[in-house]
């Protein structure tokens, strides 16, 4: 696949609760994810790697498939909020 889901599924709990901050170091040796803090996720560059390509941020509320798992029938709606996005080179 071009492009391929990599890592594991974490609890949190509180996810709901209030904001959190998801952060992400990327340097030549890696990229490195966060969640308020603490480390949840590090990918090693390599070869088959897209580490000197264009990325781009996209912010969704992606629902069902191999990453969250059967959605319910009755399930109409949600809110997803995002207070800000902050972006540093």
């Amino acid at each position: 696949k071009e492009y391929n889901n990599e890592g594991s599924t974490l609890p949190f709990a509180e996810s709901a609760d209030g904001f959190h901050v998801f952060s992400m170091v990327w340097t030549k040796g890696s990229i490195k994810t966060f969640v308020d803090g603490t480390l949840v996720h590090e990918l090693p560059n390599s070869e088959n790697k897209p580490f000197n390509h264009d990325h781009y941020l996209i912010l969704n509320l992606a629902m069902g498939g191999n990453l969250g798992g059967q959605v319910p029938d009755s399930f109409s709606e949600d809110t997803f909020e995002i207070d800000y996005v902050r972006i540093y080179q």
